[in-house]
């Protein structure tokens, strides 16, 4: 109980759900349970790293992508011609 409490988990929902927005609104996502530390700052140390991947990813399924793609265009099978 004194946990849910801490956690406001003892209003009802749609007064959580307004408390909820209200921080949302003043950009404080909350404290996270798992790494005891604000969302905000954990998002923020994960960002980079995961934007470095995307944009290998990115890159590599463009080098793949587009050279597949000429292939297709430049070999492509044409109907039998009628006479």
């Amino acid at each position: 109980m004194r946990i849910q409490r801490q956690l406001g988990l003892d209003a009802p929902f749609h007064v959580q759900l307004f408390r909820w927005y209200g921080r949302l609104a003043r950009g404080d996502l909350g404290q996270s349970i798992f790494l005891r530390r604000p969302v905000l700052e954990a998002i923020v140390d994960r960002a980079e790293p995961t934007i470095l991947l995307t944009l290998y990813a990115m890159l590599i399924a463009v080098a793949i992508g587009v050279p597949a793609g000429v292939l297709a265009a430049r070999h492509t099978m044409r109907p039998p011609t009628r006479r």
